[in-house]
């Protein structure tokens, strides 16, 4: 599992690509590579979530 840092600079990585999209209106834009680095995100960001909310007790 990716640490808090870790997740934060995927998150961060992924807000400077959908920066770079909007400058350039998705243009030159890698649409098929983009959605599966935002479905891997999230899913790494789900899993620590998942785990956090088990250490705690607390249920979805």
């Amino acid at each position: 599992m990716k640490t808090e840092k870790e997740l934060i600079e995927e998150a961060n990585e992924l807000i400077r690509s959908f920066n770079a999209i909007a400058e350039r209106r998705g243009e030159s834009t890698n649409w098929d590579a983009l959605k599966i680095k935002i479905k891997q995100i999230l899913s790494n960001q789900h899993s620590y979530l998942t785990n956090k909310n088990k250490k705690h007790g607390i249920s979805n």
